[in-house]
């Protein structure tokens, strides 16, 4: 079901993630901090200045190693946290910071095209796959603290992609050691002409499975990856114009010279 004014309850719900994330590092880094003490630190530091690298001060380290070790984690959070604070405080002020709310304005007022956006979804041709949105108009991806809001005429070139994980093991049964494949993923890579939202990438990984049901493990995987193919299925019917499938001659093109790329299939550059 599709929540009452979409866009603007993704930028409430994403302002919220990050206010939520920002308070669980600021909070605990605090905490650390004070635990770890800056009076410690601070005899560190000065023994550090009194005399160079000995003995004394090794001692002096190691029997305030806990000290140290929560004030460095506690500086990281303070900081990391604050980083945070940095991006959330302009968008709580001024509506117009969020990045949801440039996505939706760079096609025009932001009302009109947030409407066209709702109205699409809340239609019954909308498909979901994974935290993909397509619509007869919009491809979005949403994540915890961020939606993607691409317009689906702007989709250049899509593709899937497989890539394989692997781990140096022995698997018990195979007369195998080293390297061996644990995982795939696979993966619907989006580009397109808009330079706001240039990417979109969904995936899916499928752990592999050589001790118990091997059949069935498989039969998973083609499952799995046939899901994401239809993302790349749903996108050729509702926008044929784009460039769909991967060569190692397009992506040349594409990260050598987008622009030209663009326009050797048929789009005009945004």
């Amino acid at each position: 079901m599709i929540q009452k004014h979409f866009i603007a309850t993704q930028i409430r719900r994403t302002n919220r993630n990050l206010g939520i994330l920002t308070l669980l590092t600021i909070i605990p880094g605090i905490i650390l901090l004070a635990i770890g003490g800056i009076e410690g630190i601070l005899k560190l530091i000065a023994a550090f200045i009194e005399g160079p690298l000995g003995f004394e001060l090794l001692l002096e380290i190691i029997s305030n190693f806990m000290e140290l070790l929560f004030f460095v984690v506690g500086l990281r959070l303070l900081i990391y946290g604050l980083k945070k604070m940095w991006r959330l405080v302009p968008r709580l002020i001024h509506f117009e910071q969020h990045p949801i709310y440039k996505e939706v304005a760079y096609y025009g007022e932001f009302e009109d095209v947030a409407l066209n956006i709702h109205y699409d979804l809340i239609q019954s041709g909308h498909k979901k796959y994974k935290n993909i949105y397509i619509t007869e108009h919009w491809v979005m991806q949403i994540t915890a603290f961020h939606l993607a809001v691409l317009k689906l005429e702007d989709v250049v070139w899509a593709y899937e992609r497989v890539s394989k994980q692997e781990h140096a093991a022995v698997i018990p049964g195979v007369v195998s050691v080293g390297p061996s494949e644990v995982a795939r993923t696979y993966s619907v890579v989006i580009h397109s002409r808009n330079p706001l939202v240039p990417m979109l990438q969904a995936s899916i990984t499928h752990e592999l499975d050589f001790t118990e049901d091997i059949e069935g493990n498989a039969l998973e995987g083609k499952r799995k990856q046939a899901y994401m193919n239809t993302i790349l299925e749903e996108l050729e019917r509702r926008h044929p114009r784009a460039i769909y499938g991967y060569s190692r001659d397009l992506e040349e093109m594409w990260y050598r010279d987008r622009r030209t790329f663009i326009k050797s299939a048929g789009f005009s550059v945004n």
